[in-house]
């Protein structure tokens, strides 16, 4: 006897897709006070680093992608599912870029903003609601984007890379760490 489902019609998949930016906006605003409270203000595994606690490994993590992703000062970057915008304050505060978030949790914008003004860093960082497979930005608008475990939450990955490449200019950096399942483990 097999232990997975019966393969959905795709019909049945067009249908959770259209639910899912819904279903994940309402679980994120369910959530998130437990995550501030367990993880602090960023929302992402990290390797641990020896001798320092969970949340500076967040930090010194956050600071390292951000050098990978070849983030620069006055650069004007997008932040794909940026949550309440932990890593975006950690990388606006240490870089100096321009960080436009992106997250479909309303509860999210609200929080972030409130959370990036009591750092004075609201001329840094923006925050908008919208779904990151319909963003509302003109097209090569931005110098870099990244992701930090957001992407996998995609119902439609084609639309999704589609838009980044969008909103991209030419030649702009990508950078993003994500966690997939495979066949085995799924």
């Amino acid at each position: 006897m097999s232990s997975h489902m019966p393969e959905a019609t795709d019909e049945e998949r067009l249908e959770r897709q259209k639910k899912a930016s819904e279903v994940t906006s309402d679980y994120y605003d369910l959530v998130t006070p437990l995550y501030e409270q367990g993880w602090g203000q960023q929302f992402h595994y990290t390797p641990l680093s020896p001798g320092l606690s969970i949340r500076e490994s967040m930090v010194e993590y956050e600071v390292e992608f951000a050098h990978i992703a070849r983030l620069r000062r006055h650069m004007r970057v997008l932040d794909l599912g940026c949550g309440i915008g932990g890593p975006a304050r950690t990388i606006a505060r240490k870089v100096g870029c321009q960080i436009v978030g992106i997250t479909n949790s309303a509860w999210h914008v609200e929080r972030g903003r409130s959370l990036t003004a009591e750092l004075g860093l609201d001329n840094l960082i923006t925050f908008v609601h919208g779904d990151f497979t319909k963003m509302p930005f003109p097209d090569e608008c931005f110098d870099a984007a990244y992701s930090i475990e957001s992407l996998c939450y995609s119902p439609d990955p084609a639309a999704l890379y589609s838009e980044v490449k969008r909103v991209l200019k030419p030649g702009a950096p990508f950078t993003f760490h994500d966690f997939a399942m495979t066949d085995k483990f799924d």
